[in-house]
């Protein structure tokens, strides 16, 4: 006698069941239909960049009431992961659905040197990550965010909390919100100069930059 065929709600999944009168064993045949009929469709890729309007710093005068800077040296490269309880995709097929239900990538970043300069609401952390990266085919950007490409790269950061915690492992992981490299010259590079063969009207941005103890002078001197 055939038992009832079962179709998984919502899923292309389909669990065939065949009892053999008095042995209660699936046939060969019966098991490799139900293993075929079991596999999910693999979501497709999704390639999320989301534009925001973010400050834009000018002088170092501005960092004084930042949360938390910090002058790091970048360490190693960690894989990025999903904000999900195991660090894979979630279960949601397009950009849209991810982005209205919190999910994002995140890359974890470990310093080999990190100097706090100022700590005006934020006390440092354990554990810091970068908004942004890739997992598997998929990829998340948030324009204005840093990457720190580099091992070795030295920078001075703007550390912030992140608005979601949701699915960040660890739990209390803080962001970097801006960074400033700093070149071999020790001067560090507040905006980056423009690019003159770059299309538009109007005057090309300047670099802005300062040296490295001159900042830390200007840090020191904020107002408490």
């Amino acid at each position: 006698m055939r038992a009832p065929l079962l179709l998984a709600s919502g899923r292309l999944a389909l669990i065939a069941i065949v009892a053999i009168a008095g042995c209660g064993q699936l046939t060969a045949t019966a098991r490799q239909d139900a293993l075929a009929m079991t596999q999910q469709t693999p979501l497709p890729a999704v390639h999320i960049d989301i534009v925001v309007d973010r400050f834009q710093f000018t002088k170092p005068e501005e960092l004084c009431n930042q949360p938390l800077v910090a002058e790091v040296v970048v360490s190693a490269h960690r894989e990025a992961r999903w904000n999900t309880e195991d660090g894979k995709r979630p279960p949601v097929a397009t950009s849209g659905e991810i982005t209205r239900h919190g999910y994002f990538i995140y890359t974890p970043v470990p310093f080999s040197s990190f100097t706090s300069l100022r700590a005006h609401s934020l006390p440092p952390g354990e554990a810091y990550m970068s908004i942004g990266g890739q997992v598997g085919q998929d990829t998340y950007r948030m324009d204005g965010y840093p990457q720190l490409s580099g091992v070795g790269g030295h920078y001075i950061l703007v550390i912030t909390a992140p608005a979601l915690r949701k699915g960040i492992t660890p739990a209390d992981t803080l962001l970097v919100s801006w960074a400033f490299p700093i070149d071999a010259s020790g001067k560090v590079i507040i905006q980056q100069a423009g690019d003159p063969n770059e299309p538009g009207v109007g005057p090309v941005q300047p670099e802005i930059a300062v040296a490295l103890p001159d900042l830390k002078a200007t840090l020191a001197r904020c107002a408490a």
